[in-house]
């Protein structure tokens, strides 16, 4: 016998803001199916998610769920109800047992989350997390999830990767995050054209799938002989074409990573015959475009948004206020032109505080940020603040009364045309921008920012909310930009894309610089972690070596042995040399105008190393310390 649905959708219309999304759609949701719902931006994801929860009303149509089942939905929306713990938040509404404690704490703790804080004092992108937590608290047999991993750093979204494949119930997951899809997924949704195709082998497999659909429909296409200019936009912007543009963009990228490392190696060259005269590299190098020297910055405990930027409006009077919390700490970078840094690390880590320094928006507590004199940056923010929502899409792109986009070097381009480039209908150029997508937002404000980028472009979290077409696009055009590319992403297909190099915000204001991008930073960590592991295992065999005294039974405890009470004195001064040398290394790091790979990983391994064997001197000591303390 087949097991039953636990939601069905039959036969509905659905219709947005006048527009038919959806005509005659039916299907259907089974215990543990894993399904990414996946389609452009504005083709009505969001809407369907809306009408599966029971939020918005269909045209016609019917929709069952199976009697007794819970609903679970992370929504795109930050609201939550003010001047309750986020604990009592999670918990309203769900049966509170000794197994739903356990589970918020671990949750909880997982997602960065303090459940005691009060609602009221969180970010944007803190809320986020909070109703996340909430949806999976309240272990539901239907979770819906719209764009999960926004504002999520790489540690936690990998917990959430293993967290839903063990997850009981059926899934429904909105993501742009390719690699996302292809762990968690075991069915496709694919919106297109008003129709949901549907793929029962997961993400994985997703390109030569569409691959066989498209080529399909070429064919019907053909044979009907209908109108082929109109459906040759989406033909081109087809997964066909979209993988051998990756192809062709993966070699491209590597031929620059080589570039790269050969400008380096031929700036350093001439930095060593420099030194004959001046001892240091000149900051106004013509190689150099901008030049970090011993940046420090440091932020006052208390509310704060998701980068280590207090939240002024937050503050309040009777708010304790805890010691200063340093984000970056006498950190140095000439930065070439040229290069194409993707910047990862975790919420509050500081990687939008290094960027508002570029810019100039915030000064370092200590050192310099010195731009090359011909610098023109251009600067994408994540909250959108250049989209105003009473402003209309032709409005935002171009001057008033004006049909043309103004575009670098004094050129120009219509608005229909420029649209296209950016995915839109140019029939989207009177509607106001309060009324697009986040994914379509983004995307408008990409074409603003990218219509003249200057030699020097910081494009803050661009991949949030944009589908996976709207992706390659901006993929493409990065792949042809010729000026100097910092981008802050969490997409790690993205990062791989389009990325020469990594800066790693490693924590505890250690920043780390890796050539490649996030797959090569990824091998060098687990590297380094079996580094780790070998050092943990030669110094637990040292160790555990305890008296045969210490075996004996007995009612009483015995007093320490002589060889404990020395390892015992001896363990301060041994923690005390081992943070010095962390601080040492750590300094070396940041202040070293050699940027050789190889010499700054060497280093960046040295440093890891130490902490392990701090974190286990620590450890030795506190064992010590509770069994002196105890006799």
């Amino acid at each position: 016998m087949s097991t039953p649905p636990l939601l069905s959708i039959r036969e509905a219309t659905i219709s947005f803001a006048k527009k038919i999304l959806f005509e005659n759609l039916s299907f259907n949701i089974f215990p543990r199916d894993r399904i990414c719902l996946i389609g452009k931006n504005g083709v009505g994801k969001t809407t369907l998610m809306n009408v599966i929860a029971g939020f918005f009303e269909m045209d016609c149509g019917e929709r069952f769920i199976m009697p007794g089942a819970v609903l679970g939905y992370l929504t795109q929306s930050e609201k939550l109800p003010e001047n309750l713990t986020i604990s009592d938040y999670i918990l309203s509404g769900v049966k509170i047992d000794e197994h739903k404690i356990y589970l918020i704490d671990i949750v909880c703790e997982h997602l960065k989350i303090d459940k005691n804080a009060l609602t009221q004092n969180l970010s944007g992108g803190q809320k986020r997390r909070v109703n996340l937590a909430r949806a999976l608290v309240l272990e539901p047999d239907i979770l819906l999830l719209d764009e999960p991993t926004n504002h999520l750093d790489l540690e936690v979204i990998q917990w959430l990767e293993e967290y839903l494949q063990g997850f009981r119930g059926a899934l429904l997951v909105i993501s742009h995050d390719r690699k996302f899809l292809e762990r968690v997924s075991n069915k496709v949704f694919w919106l297109r054209a008003g129709q949901l195709k549907i793929n029962h082998h997961g993400y994985k497999n997703f390109d030569e799938w569409s691959q066989g659909i498209i080529e399909h429909e070429m064919r019907e296409l053909s044979n009907l002989e209908k109108k082929v200019e109109l459906e040759s936009g989406w033909l081109q912007t087809g997964v066909t074409a979209r993988r051998k543009r990756n192809i062709g963009r993966l070699h491209y990228l590597s031929e620059l990573r080589d570039k790269l490392e050969a400008q380096r190696k031929l700036v350093y060259a001439n930095r060593s015959k420099i030194r004959i005269e001046s001892q240091k590299i000149e900051e106004d190098a013509p190689q150099v475009i901008l030049s970090l020297n011993n940046v420090s910055k440091s932020f006052a405990n208390g509310p704060r948004h998701e980068d280590g930027v207090t939240n002024k409006e937050d503050v309040t009077p009777h708010l304790l206020r805890g010691p200063e919390k340093k984000l970056i700490e006498k950190f140095s970078l000439k930065i070439l032109r040229g290069e194409r840094i993707g910047i990862i690390g975790k919420n509050g880590s500081g990687k939008s505080t290094l960027l508002k320094m570029m810019i100039g928006e915030i000064a370092p507590d200590s050192g310099t940020v010195k731009p090359a004199r011909d610098i023109v940056i251009s600067y994408f923010d994540q909250s959108r603040s250049a989209i105003k929502s009473t402003s209309t899409v032709q409005e935002i792109l171009c001057d008033s009364g004006s049909d043309y986009v103004k575009l670098a070097n004094g050129k120009t381009m219509h608005i229909c045309g420029y649209l296209k480039n950016f995915l839109f209908d140019p029939n989207d150029r009177e509607t106001l921008a309060g009324t697009l997508s986040g994914g379509q937002q983004n995307r408008l404000l990409l074409a603003k920012t990218l219509a003249n980028p200057g030699n020097f472009m910081i494009l803050d979290e661009p991949t949030n909310d944009l589908d996976m077409d709207s992706l390659d696009m901006l993929s493409d055009y990065l792949s042809k930009y010729q000026g100097t590319l910092i981008v802050v992403s969490h997409d790690r297909d993205f990062l791989d894309n389009v990325a020469t190099s990594i800066l790693a915000f490693e924590g505890n204001a250690v920043i780390t610089n890796h050539i490649g991008g996030y797959s090569d930073y990824l091998e060098f960590k687990e590297k380094n972690m079996q580094s780790h592991e070998d050092v943990v295992t030669k110094v637990k065999n040292v160790s555990i070596e305890f008296p045969s005294t210490l075996v004996v039974e007995s009612s009483q405890p015995k007093k320490l042995s002589y060889k404990l009470k020395l390892e015992l004195e001896k363990l301060p001064a041994k923690i005390e040399n081992l943070e010095k040398k962390i601080c040492e290394l750590s300094e070396e790091l940041s202040e070293t105008e050699d940027r050789n790979p190889a010499n700054l990983a060497h280093i960046s391994m040295e440093i890891a190393k130490h902490q392990k064997e701090l974190e286990i001197a620590e450890n030795r000591w506190m064992e010590l310390e509770e069994k002196s303390d105890f006799i």
